[in-house]
């Protein structure tokens, strides 16, 4: 019964584990210049241009930008990465947007393989676009990004109670065969 019981609370620990692997966005980037807009200054919104969107407006280059979202990573939270990263470098748009599928192939688990979104772009400046400028104000798409995490955590927060509970209990029904 002890070594069930064991086996059942090592199971439920494990599996609060396995939601939060590779939650985490990779990006990378290169500095391709500045942006003109004051240090303290941000854009309300963010315009996406894909690659095959006609781009006829003056801009300035600021970041070539990749970002690949985690295992569990839905698409929009990805972009919102994309659209953070402009919000930091003070850019208003990203142009020439492409994205891939990639896949990680876990040959020891073929079940924990996973495909997830990349997405690669130019992190731009433009006066011609339509943008209010906000003063020092925090990025929205870094809050989406941080409620999705929270959801991500909230959603399991029930099995690491039971299994903290069921341990609690085990510990006390060891000490009492002692």
């Amino acid at each position: 019964m002890k070594i069930i019981f064991t086996s059942f609370i090592i199971i439920l620990l494990f599996s609060n584990c396995v939601v939060h692997n590779n939650q985490k966005a990779r990006m990378n980037s290169i500095p391709l210049g500045t942006s003109p807009i004051r240090s303290d200054f941000y854009s309300d919104k963010i315009h996406m241009f894909f690659d095959n969107e006609k781009i006829d407006f003056p801009y300035v280059r600021i970041k070539q930008i990749e970002v690949e979202g985690g295992k569990y990573m839905p698409n929009n939270i990805i972009l919102d990465y994309l659209k953070d990263e402009v919000y930091k470098s003070q850019g208003n748009a990203i142009i020439n947007i492409i994205s891939e599928n990639k896949s990680y192939i876990n040959y020891d688990n073929p079940n924990d393989s996973y495909t997830t979104k990349v997405y690669r772009g130019i992190i731009v400046y433009s006066e011609s676009l339509k943008t209010n400028w906000l003063e020092g104000k925090e990025s929205p798409y870094a809050k989406n990004i941080e409620n999705h995490f929270e959801s991500v955590k909230g959603s399991n927060g029930g099995v690491f109670v039971l299994s903290t509970f069921l341990t609690v209990i085990y510990a006390i029904l060891d000490f009492k065969t002692i």
